[in-house]
């Protein structure tokens, strides 16, 4: 990849990754709550993104910049790079801008913040800031933790939720402290109101600890007599004190705004994974068209939840093996010669983990494949690598802040996660070292992008490695080698919110963000081929009725002008939280499809798809 590292975006706005709104920010904004809601954290904008600023003066040491856009009063101390335009860049076809290079010159730490001018310290590039250069991203964002208080049964809850973390996620300098882990916050301490919970000086600490959060905003809606009562409240973890406040009401006596209060003790079900029961491997249909271009067919029917896929020959005997994470468990599924899958072996991690990635290869040179294994718990990294030790493979390495990720080229990635449980811009290429890693830059992600569900592969037809992922909006983009630039590819894919129901949750199922997925199908005589899933709004009828999503499998492919779709399938139930592509078998493709129910246990189907057959 030719110098990836020095391509850094000025904000979300103005990246070639665009977030555009999924579906539920349309949808909450369309009701009377939602646009109140929207109206209210627009008023906190201020309070809460990073301004943006220009150099107008460098005196000594000293660098005295002009804020050109509101923001948050900028702390003594924070931190934040300096840059420069270098390039516009352009599609080579529709000349449709894409957005600008910029060149990093220097690095300063705020002194002072008088609301109009920032004064900072130099702390690297005396020689090469100048006026005219302006604020670039922040080192580490100000984290906010937010506290929903919005009862059971309230229309549209899942919109709402997902409209104002989606909102906040977008503003410059600012992220958002994992939702899991507030929800599991609010349940463990029995927060029923934050105003006065966070008196407690204890509780803040607590709170900014444990969730790595500067401020808390506590959003409460209700309906009361007709009218949806939003109340927005923005605390400092400091001291406790309210900030800014916004009281909102709409629908049929919206003549004014009134405050509103948080009545009920709010029922938030304890963040648990659950131990799933042992997968029931069934006779799978025949192969069959999708009438897309696509074929599939569906190699098992499991009881749990499919999450995490791998597919290939792990044990080097000429038949295709299949590693699915299923929960909380590692199994291996191996193809018999009637054309079956058995289970192997598998490998239980734990009641609270998730298994959301494999990564394999031989990569500490002993010639036996290892399994890097990604997993979570209540969203912090807890992934481990398994090695076969006298012919069983077992967990030999435990990692707690890294998610490790394979490349097309044999090489072996990683990605650290940050205290606030957000992931580093910087992937490293990681070389097996005893029982650790030697670790080196790769590349970084462009700032501000949010960029997950993270794919190495050669995306544009050009021999050498790439790097493609997904926004918080579900947009797709990649690194292109041989454009040296970052490109978008038109439309949306990825994830949605799905309601996923715990133990001991009671009637109310939880909501969790569904990261999306792509599986790089290799070279197909047509340049590069993707396989990306899309995963649409999911349904909640009532308590005894399941609880599911739906999603659609799309082919795009590279014709040397950039990616689009080539067909689709139809849209079909469940979700799909997993993608692999089949080494060694281009174009054949792996998914994990899963139908969530309120009553019973998951129900997961392992499909293959093949294309152009």
């Amino acid at each position: 990849m030719i110098a990836l590292e020095k391509i850094l975006l000025m904000s979300l706005s103005a990246a070639l990754v665009v977030a555009v709104a999924g579906p539920y920010p349309a949808a909450a904004n369309a009701t009377p709550g939602g646009s109140a809601l929207m109206e209210g954290l627009a008023q906190m904008r201020p309070r809460l993104q990073t301004p943006s600023g220009s150099v107008i003066s460098v005196k000594g040491g000293e660098v005295f910049i002009a804020k050109t856009s509101p923001g948050q009063a900028v702390p003594a101390g924070m931190r934040f790079s300096i840059v420069r335009d270098k390039e516009q860049l352009f599609h080579p076809v529709t000349r449709e801008k894409l957005g600008t290079i910029t060149e990093p010159v220097g690095d300063v730490k705020t002194l002072s913040d008088d609301g109009k001018i920032i004064k900072c310290a130099i702390v690297s590039g005396k020689e090469k800031i100048k006026p005219g250069d302006y604020i670039g991203v922040p080192q580490a964002p100000t984290v906010v933790a937010v506290m929903f208080f919005i009862p059971p049964g309230y229309p549209e809850q899942a919109a709402l939720r997902s409209s104002a973390i989606n909102e906040l996620s977008n503003w410059r300098g600012l992220a958002v402290a994992p939702p899991m882990a507030v929800e599991r916050l609010i349940f463990d301490r029995g927060i029923a109101d934050a105003a006065q919970w966070l008196k407690d000086g204890a509780n803040r600490s607590a709170a900014a600890a444990t969730l790595g959060a500067r401020y808390a905003l506590a959003i409460s809606v209700k309906t009361e007599k007709g009218r949806e009562l939003v109340d927005i409240v923005l605390y400092s973890l400091d001291s406790g004190e309210a900030l800014e406040r916004y009281a909102g009401m709409a629908g049929q006596e919206a003549s004014q705004a009134v405050e509103t209060r948080e009545t009920k003790k709010p029922v938030a079900a304890p963040v648990i994974i659950p131990a799933p029961t042992a997968p029931e491997i069934k006779p799978a249909p025949k192969e069959v068209s999708t009438g897309t271009g696509f074929k599939s067919v569906t190699l098992a029917r499991l009881d749990g939840k499919l999450t995490a896929l791998w597919g290939g020959d792990i044990d080097a005997d000429g038949v295709t093996d299949t590693l699915a994470g299923l929960d909380n468990k590692v199994i291996l599924l191996h193809m018999t010669s009637a054309g079956t899958l058995e289970k192997a072996w598998e490998h239980e991690a734990g009641r609270r983990l998730m298994i959301t990635g494999f990564a394999v290869g031989d990569h500490d040179g002993d010639g036996v494949p290892e399994i890097y294994v990604n997993a979570l718990a209540d969203g912090a990294a807890r992934s481990f690598v398994m090695e076969k030790k006298g012919g069983v493979y077992a967990p030999t390495i435990e990692t707690r802040n890294m998610l490790f990720y394979a490349g097309s080229d044999g090489r072996l990635y990683g990605q650290r996660q940050r205290a606030d449980l957000g992931l580093e811009d910087k992937i490293l290429l990681l070389t097996r070292s005893g029982a650790g890693f030697i670790e080196k830059p790769f590349a970084n992600l462009p700032g501000g992008a949010n960029l997950s569900g993270l794919a190495f592969s050669d995306m544009d037809g050009d021999g050498a490695i790439d790097m493609a992922g997904f926004d918080g909006g579900k947009n797709f983009a990649y690194f292109s080698s041989a454009l040296n630039s970052w490109v978008k590819v038109p439309g949306q894919f990825g994830g949605s919110e799905m309601a996923i129901k715990l133990p001991d949750a009671g009637e109310l199922p939880q909501y969790f963000e569904i990261q999306p997925q792509v599986a790089p199908a290799g070279m197909s005589g047509e340049f590069a081929v993707i396989i990306a899933a899309q995963n649409v709004h999911s349904l909640y009828y009532i308590t005894a009725a399941p609880v599911y999503g739906k999603s659609r499998v799309h082919y795009l492919v590279n014709g040397g002008l950039g990616y689009e779709i080539k067909f689709s399938t139809p849209i079909t139930d469940g979700v799909i939280f997993a993608m692999a592509p089949v080494q060694g078998k281009p174009g054949h493709t792996l998914a994990g499809k899963t139908e969530t129910h309120v009553t019973g246990p998951d129900k997961s189907e392992l499909i293959l798809y093949t294309a152009g057959e």
